[in-house]
């Protein structure tokens, strides 16, 4: 039986947007990574990267333009932070010489933006999952490619680190990177993407603004009846907005 993950799939990921996809478990979101990253080809249709078939790329080349983020690493390798984030610059390494002050400089930054400053000595196997998830993102950071896709960034981050990562990718965008991110945070998508994308067995069910993804009419036919909605003020936005939350709150009897 040939089985789809994905079917009839368009659209496109701009610079200076933030585009959450969400959706239940194998709904394709993951698929749709690989697919935009080149780690997997389409049976159908195309993915083009400013016009060009993503095909067409070497792998190094791609490696300039997109940096992509895992849930997680199959194998951790027995290497030191700041040695692992460094390998997000190959693209821009020659062989004919070691890394420059700037990929170290890059390098540092990401680290930083991160919040992983202090874990450079230390070797990726001792971290915490957490750290871990951190440090993957920062060593996409550091590869300083204009189109960044992260696959669900905050698996294992406490409440305050999630809300951070959301606002680093928030910023990345607003400095001009495409970022895509697939996300269960219903609520960090409504605060800080430009707009979602809402995934159900492998088809689109709905996308455009937090306001219309994220409503009754919308997940309720896929996540159930299990949910609570309301509307909370954004103060991240000048003037403040009010942007939709949804809960897993049952509303009934104890």
């Amino acid at each position: 039986e040939n089985l789809r993950a994905l079917c009839g799939v368009s659209g496109q990921v701009q610079s200076g947007e933030l585009l959450a996809v969400i959706g239940p478990n194998g709904a394709g979101k993951s698929t749709l990574v690989r697919l935009l990253a080149g780690l997997e080809a389409p049976t159908s249709g195309a993915v083009t990267l400013d016009g060009a078939p993503l095909g067409s790329l070497s792998h190094k080349d791609r490696a300039r333009q997109i940096a992509v983020v895992p849930q997680s690493l199959d194998t951790l390798p027995e290497v030191h932070v700041d040695d692992f984030v460094l390998g997000g610059r190959y693209a821009f390494l020659s062989p004919w010489r070691g890394p420059s002050a700037a990929d170290h400089k890059a390098v540092r930054d990401a680290l930083a933006a991160c919040d992983c400053e202090g874990l450079e000595g230390r070797l990726l196997t001792r971290l915490s999952g957490g750290q871990r998830q951190r440090v993957l993102i920062a060593r996409a950071l550091a590869q300083g490619s204009p189109l960044l896709l992260v696959d669900e960034p905050t698996n294992s981050l406490d409440p305050g680190h999630q809300l951070a990562i959301f606002e680093l990718l928030s910023d990345l965008a607003k400095s001009g990177r495409a970022v895509l991110v697939v996300t269960h945070e219903l609520n960090l998508a409504s605060q800080f993407a430009t707009s979602l994308v809402l995934l159900n067995e492998g088809l689109v069910a709905c996308e455009g603004s937090a306001d219309k993804v994220l409503s009754p009419d919308s997940l309720q036919p896929i996540y159930g009846e299990g949910l609570t909605f309301g509307t909370m003020t954004f103060h991240g936005s000048e003037p403040p907005k009010e942007r939709p939350f949804v809960l897993p709150w049952r509303r009934g009897e104890g």
